[in-house]
């Protein structure tokens, strides 16, 4: 992954994410479901993964649990670039070796 992935992704996922999930880096059990080992952030295409950031998704049962927090849509939020670097640096962390999503993946799932 870029640098520039990590570079933007990052400050990007923390001050986004946070300020409109409540979501922290770390697991909040039955809240939000994690990112390490996601069958969604690791899948080698990433089309799950972007669709959920844009369009947001809630009741999802994962792995038996149902998490109750809602994932809000960033559609109208972030943009090509920045969603690519979020999911990017999501892919490429806490272990998670999948390859990185490029703008062009989210333009193509934004309609």
């Amino acid at each position: 992954m870029s640098f520039r992935f990590r570079r933007v992704g990052f400050p990007v996922a923390r001050s986004s994410w946070r300020a409109r999930t409540g979501w922290s880096w770390s697991v909040t059990s039955g809240v939000f479901p994690p990112l390490k080992d996601s069958a969604v952030v690791t899948a080698p295409d990433p089309t799950e993964h972007v669709r959920t950031v844009l369009r947001g998704l809630s009741g999802k049962t994962i792995g038996g649990v149902t998490y109750a927090a809602a994932m809000p849509a960033f559609a109208d939020q972030l943009t090509d670039d920045e969603v690519a670097a979020v999911l990017s640096h999501e892919r490429t962390s806490w272990g998670n070796q999948a390859p990185p999503v490029k703008p062009e993946n989210v333009l193509a799932r934004r309609h």
